[in-house]
């Protein structure tokens, strides 16, 4: 796995981040307001944030699968299917 940490930045000043809030109401309440408490960290920070509309989640699972699909095809048995997670590994 990556070491995600040793890439990040100390200084998020500047830094834009798009939020669709409709993906960001539904779920634990916990969670959520964990992500909520993170949002307001990082705006007092320096970051700001912009409202985005992506698509609506079944429409990006139909891009997934047409993405997704060929790339496995095309990988065949090679180091990349083992390393799926189990749905996609599932998938096949």
């Amino acid at each position: 796995m990556p070491a995600y940490a040793t890439d990040m930045v100390a200084d998020v000043r500047g830094l834009r981040l798009g939020i669709d809030r409709a993906y960001c109401s539904v779920g634990d309440s916990t969670v959520l307001d964990a992500f909520d408490a993170a949002l307001r960290q990082l705006e007092e920070l320096g970051c700001s944030f912009h409202e985005i509309s992506m698509p609506a989640i079944d429409e990006l699972f139909l891009v997934d699968n047409t993405i997704f699909q060929p790339e496995v095809l095309r990988a065949g048995s090679g180091p990349v299917v083992p390393d799926l997670p189990p749905p996609k590994r599932a998938a096949l």
